[in-house]
């Protein structure tokens, strides 16, 4: 999972527009309002749209290439859309020759009702470092901070549920502990919190 919702920080909150938000990061992000029109865009994405396959943008709207990747784009955008706040949608396209990975958020926008926010993958997946650096920074359990580590990788809960044989309803509880533990109003705000530490170890 990568990067950026409405209710960031009380400090991100005071952004002028979502594209002062994305134009700060390096990962490609996408904004959507609810009918697929792109709010904003960073480079990265630009980027990929000059690829000529696998995303596009037509009359404002974000599109796919392919028919059955435009149903899917469709369907994952609603259903975050509908989902509840704190769930994560994700989505994978090849754009040229590289396949990129999206997770799609639905975020409260700060003039009021829904943004959705595609955040492309990273070129590498955050470690046990960016895990070890959580603990520190914001005194997560070691539970928490693996958790935390996977969102912001793109697991779903379900997965990581799964692989530890735990209910999604354990992971609520341990992410909410953590947001709590990272001043974040939401899972987004704690994706992006998450995807900014090696940057800040830098």
């Amino acid at each position: 999972m990568l990067i950026l919702k409405a209710s960031l920080h009380a400090k991100c909150m005071e952004i002028a527009s979502w594209q002062d938000m994305v134009d700060r990061l390096l990962t490609p992000v996408i904004v959507l309002n609810a009918g697929a029109g792109i709010v904003a865009a960073n480079l990265a994405v630009q980027d990929i749209f000059s690829v000529g396959r696998g995303l596009s943008r037509r009359g404002g709207q974000l599109t796919a290439m392919l028919p059955k990747k435009r149903a899917e784009l469709e369907t994952a955008c609603s259903a975050a859309l509908n989902a509840p706040i704190d769930q994560v949608t994700t989505l994978s396209l090849r754009c040229g020759e590289v396949v990129r990975h999206f997770t799609i958020l639905c975020a409260p926008n700060p003039g009021g009702g829904r943004r959705l926010v595609l955040l492309g993958d990273q070129p590498q997946m955050l470690g046990f470092n960016v895990n070890a650096m959580l603990r520190r920074r914001y005194r997560l359990s070691p539970a928490e901070a693996d958790l935390m580590v996977h969102l912001a990788n793109g697991l779903s809960t379900r997965d990581i549920a799964e692989r530890r044989r735990v209910t999604v309803d354990t992971l609520r509880t341990q992410y909410r502990a953590a947001m709590s533990k990272m001043d974040c109003r939401s899972l987004t705000e704690a994706i992006i919190a998450v995807r900014r530490i090696p940057m800040l170890a830098e």
